[in-house]
């Protein structure tokens, strides 16, 4: 209860004969003390967080109207129903129903989906950030498999298909996926969240995580490292030693071009050299890793015969990596032409009749 108003009064008795009920005293009024619970001093900042992530904040109390208002105006809420009616069916319907942990009833928590440990509201909006990025940077992880997974699949049976030298063999694909599995697991979800996560409407509850348009910009960078890097081995075929130094060409092209990969699907939102100044310590111990281990694989000369490489020259090796470099300024290119065509769609001008 948000205030409470109670007397003070006091009694004096000259013998210890005290009457049989406390009303036959005879009080003598002292005052009156006022008790309260103040808002905790980052409820309107939650609520308003809230409010321009697209989140109706309503209050629903038993308290005193003009209690709950005040309340309310404190809050920020412009918005007051209900009248001390159970929370458990509520919370039961909710998509998530959240009850608080340490005053909540037993009936509450056991209904509810999630129950704050500290009974505070800022928790709730905290944990609708942190869920929003977790969404996020599943996307991201999801859109990046896709995506690496294309060159690497076509790089592998096209050759085949075609009559084509070998390009990539076990050893490649293993290397490939050491480089894969902790980007996918642990760089994106090292993730800072994006620009504006709570200033965006919620997604639809029935909404899916990994949409057709995603799955499609996905297939369509994959689909760009792989064109590079089969045309980067088609112009190492013509060289002296021929398939190893096009195979040697094209996995430098691949690998690059995985990195490249990382850096297009960071953001789903900008471009990916923005995403240049967003910290992420993980992925610059993967990146470091990665071209550590590549280099040595093209350097080492036992390497390079277990990689079945052979040596490359400064010009080759500057082809591959600008081949590279070219898929991420391409794929960069699109992701800024997709978010924008997304954009129109996602908010078309009225028509005016």
């Amino acid at each position: 209860m948000w205030p409470t108003i109670q007397a003070v009064a006091r009694v004096e008795t000259a013998d210890d004969a005290w009457p049989g009920t406390q009303h036959d005293f005879d009080f003598e009024f002292v005052g009156l003390v006022g008790l309260a619970d103040p808002l905790r001093p980052e409820v309107p900042a939650a609520v308003a967080a809230c409010t321009s992530g697209g989140i109706r904040v309503v209050m629903i109390t038993g308290d005193h109207p003009a209690t709950a208002l005040a309340i309310a105006r404190q809050a920020g809420i412009v918005a007051m129903t209900g009248d001390g009616v159970n929370d458990a069916p509520s919370l039961k319907a909710a998509h998530i129903g959240v009850a608080m942990g340490g005053r909540g009833t037993d009936v509450a928590r056991e209904a509810a989906s999630l129950v704050l440990l500290d009974d505070n509201f800022a928790s709730l909006v905290t944990a609708v950030r942190l869920g929003r990025r977790i969404a996020d940077n599943l996307r991201k992880a999801m859109g990046y498999i896709l995506a690496v997974h294309v060159p690497i699949a076509g790089m592998s049976l096209l050759p085949v298909l075609f009559g084509w030298p070998m390009v990539l063999g076990p050893i490649h694909v293993v290397f490939l996926e050491l480089v894969i599995d902790p980007v996918s697991s642990i760089v994106f979800e090292a993730e800072p969240d994006e620009e504006g996560i709570m200033a965006r409407p919620p997604r639809k509850p029935d909404a899916p995580l990994f949409d057709t348009a995603l799955m499609l910009h996905g297939l369509l960078q994959g689909v760009v490292v792989m064109i590079a890097a089969l045309g980067i081995f088609q112009l190492g075929i013509g060289d002296l030693h021929g398939e190893e130094v096009a195979r040697c060409m094209a996995f430098v092209t691949l690998v690059i071009g995985n990195m490249g990969l990382v850096l297009t699907n960071r953001s789903l939102k900008t471009s990916a050299f923005r995403t240049l100044t967003r910290p992420n310590r993980a992925l610059v111990f993967v990146v470091i890793a990665t071209l550590t281990a590549l280099a040595l694989a093209v350097s080492v000369p036992w390497l390079r015969g277990l990689f079945g490489f052979a040596p490359l020259g400064l010009p080759r090796l500057a082809e591959a990596a600008g081949a590279a470099l070219a898929c991420i300024l391409v794929n960069d290119l699109i992701g800024v032409i997709w978010r924008w065509v997304a954009t129109k769609a996602a908010d078309p001008k009225p028509q005016v009749h």
